[in-house]
Formats: C-alpha cells, sequence, structure tokens
C-alpha cells in the first residue's frame, strides 16, 4: 500500500506500508485499519485521499474495495475528509495525460520531486512494482489537491 503526506504541495512523508499477513481477509483488513489509524495518528492531516479501486484483479477486488471501504470509514471517523480519485482522473490531474503509463506518472511525479528519483528505474522488476505503489500515492495526492482547486502546477516539464 503506497503512502503519501502532502501538507500543501510540499512532500512530508512517503513510502510503501506492506500487508504481512495474508491469510485472511479479515486478517487484510484488521491490518490495513492498524497501518492507516497509526499514519493518521502520526501526521494529522484534513484530507485523506484514497484511489478508486480497479476491479480488474478477480479474487483480490472485493477485498481490495473492502480496505477502500475501511480506510474510508475510518477516515470519516476521525473527522476526515475522504477524496476518491479515479486512477484516470490522476493521471489526466497529473500527467496531463488520462491514458499516461505508470512509469510516465512517475516520472512527471519525480520531476516535482526530485528525492523520489532513486525509486524510478529499479534494477529489478519487483523493486520497480513495489515502489510504484508509492509514485501511484503520490500522485493520488496532488490530484486531490488539484481537483480541491488549491493550486494549479505550473509546467512540471522542466
Amino acid at each position: 500500500m503506497g503512502v503519501a503526506v502532502l501538507s500543501g504541495q510540499e512532500l512530508d512523508y512517503y513510502g510503501v506500508k506492506t500487508i504481512t499477513r495474508r491469510s485472511s481477509p479479515s486478517s487484510i483488513l484488521t491490518q490495513t485499519r492498524q497501518i492507516v489509524r497509526k499514519l493518521i495518528i502520526l501526521h494529522i492531516p484534513d484530507v485523506l485521499a484514497i484511489e478508486r479501486p480497479f476491479l480488474g484483479y478477480g479474487n483480490r477486488s472485493s477485498v481490495l474495495v473492502a480496505a477502500c471501504q475501511e480506510i474510508q470509514q475510518l477516515a470519516k471517523n476521525e473527522g476526515l475528509e475522504v477524496i476518491e480519485i479515479n486512477p484516470k482522473t490522476a493521471k489526466k490531474l497529473v500527467g496531463g495525460n488520462g491514458s499516461a503509463t505508470k512509469r510516465e506518472v512517475a516520472r512527471i511525479v519525480c520531476l516535482r520531486y526530485p528525492e523520489l528519483q532513486i525509486y524510478l528505474g529499479q534494477t529489478h522488476k519487483y523493486k520497480d512494482k513495489y515502489w510504484q505503489n508509492m509514485f501511484d500515492a503520490v500522485a493520488i495526492g496532488l490530484a486531490a489537491i488539484i481537483s480541491r482547486g488549491e493550486s494549479a502546477f505550473v509546467n512540471l516539464e522542466r
């Protein structure tokens, strides 16, 4: 699960949280709740932006949808505004193209946050896939900021 904490357009925290116990859907949901609750306590956000789940993962889709619902309910219980962002919308808002690839969006995110460049283009495919979760989370956060009209980006392509 990729995570990112933004204050305005400043990237305060980023990473990937791994669900280690996958023995049952309830175990996955419990870990997800614990991770999100800790992040909320640590960073005290006003808004939680979440990617609308893509329903093309077969049996994993139901657990993913349930996890997203758990996260949203937890955020609402904590008094946070919840913004659900469609992946294509995030790509359009951040990358200017709703059909952009994950790698293209990651490159644009790196233009805005050069400190993330080290995670782009890993030597092993599994590492690339792992860090893509973080890039997606940053893009969702940026898309939420843009969709709220809080700021506009000026030519990210340098």
